[in-house]
């Protein structure tokens, strides 16, 4: 190595450091890394709607409203609802009726009120979970269909309600009438098929007003059935006895009448006849008849009358209530008359005997026809004499 190389090298000496500047780091950014120098625009930002709840909103939107199963509950619910409605209405009339005629229809109502109300109760409570806030499609079909036959309804008992008030203030029938009764049953109409009407349109969209709706209309149907078990079914029960005497006591009597065509005499006890028909034979059996034989009255024969016997006997009965036509003024029998066959369509409580009786023509006995002869003139026995 010379010496001018170890010269300069001698030169090189090491120089205080100065402080360096980190570089900065680049601010995050938001917008994608692209190899283009150019800035691209920022996308908006979105933000995760926030799941609502539920009970936030007047009804739940659903997902595919017009599935056929929520159309099919849909229609059930308000095809349940409304003859539920009806079968209330005939319930309310048959319970408010003075009538007792009226009563034999009770277990229809009742039946048909029992197997409605748990169908209707059911199908609106699964169909208020499905129910879509605005409806659209067959749902929306559905529910004006039914909306105008439940306003027709509707507005069609209050249109006889109104009459029917105006009929009884002008003529002043009293608190029994038959009009009292259908004024009273077609506002009940009127009310419930406006309920229904609003629980179909639902114009809240409130899934509240629906279940006020059910659990209302339960309590309705609840209190109509009662009344009308503790009312005409009870009386209806009560009363079967009646019915079984009103429907085949002329059965009875016809039996009797047979007989005595059969053997020109009366049958000495009902174990003598031969009835036809359950009920006939129920009130032989169960003692809810008497029969009472009168003695035969004869007739004789003149100018083109055959000689005739009028056999003559009663039946008794026990009525427990009187009949929904009780009067009895124009069909009063007294003691002293007799008819071919019992009149059981009108009658009182407590116990009635039918005067009955059977004509037998051309059958009288030897003895009686003799008895019956008219006594011979002087004239006749001068001739019998000559003779």
């Amino acid at each position: 190595m010379d010496a001018d190389s170890m010269h300069l090298k001698g030169d090189q000496s090491p120089t205080p450091q100065q402080p360096v500047t980190p570089p900065a780091k680049p601010e995050p950014s938001d917008a994608p890394h692209s190899s283009d120098t150019s800035t691209a625009p920022s996308e908006p930002s979105r933000e995760t709607p926030r799941p609502s709840n539920q009970f936030d909103t007047p009804a739940r939107e659903s997902s595919s409203p017009n599935t056929p199963g929520v159309v099919t509950l849909q229609w059930l619910t308000y095809a349940f609802w409304g003859w539920l409605s009806a079968s209330l209405v005939w319930l309310t009339a048959i319970v408010v009726s003075p009538h007792n005629a009226a009563y034999t229809a009770v277990p229809y109502a009742i039946a048909a009120t029992v197997v409605l109300l748990p169908l209707a109760f059911v199908c609106d409570l699964f169909y208020r979970k499905h129910e879509p806030l605005k409806k659209r499609g067959a749902a929306m079909v559905i529910m004006v269909v039914h909306a105008v036959l439940f306003a027709l309804a509707s507005i069609t008992s209050l249109i006889v309600a109104v009459f029917v008030g105006i009929s009884l203030l002008v003529d002043g029938y009293s608190s029994n009438s038959s009009e009292t009764t259908t004024l009273i049953f077609m506002v009940v109409s009127a009310l419930l098929f406006a309920g229904i009407f609003v629980r179909t349109l639902n114009p809240a969209k409130s899934k509240k007003l629906a279940t006020t709706y059910s659990y209302g209309l339960l309590v309705v149907s609840a209190g109509l059935l009662t009344m009308g078990v503790i009312g005409p079914l009870a009386h209806t029960i009560n009363t079967r006895s009646d019915r079984l005497i009103e429907n085949n006591l002329s059965t009875i009597s016809g039996a009797i009448n047979q007989y005595i065509t059969d053997n020109n005499a009366l049958p000495t006890s009902l174990s003598a006849i031969t009835v036809t028909g359950e009920g006939a034979q129920s009130l032989i059996n169960d003692s809810l008849v008497e029969y009472r034989p009168g003695s035969p009255v004869r007739t004789r024969a003149t100018g083109v009358y055959a000689a005739s016997t009028d056999f003559r006997y009663t039946l008794c009965v026990t009525y427990k209530a009187a009949s929904a036509n009780n009067d009895t003024s124009s069909y009063q029998q007294s003691d002293s008359e007799y008819s071919s066959y019992p009149r059981t369509y009108t009658h009182q409580a407590g116990r009635t005997c039918y005067n009955l009786q059977e004509t037998v023509y051309g059958q009288l006995e030897t003895s009686s026809k003799q008895s019956y002869n008219q006594p011979e003139t002087t004239g006749q026995q001068r001739v019998r004499a000559e003779r």
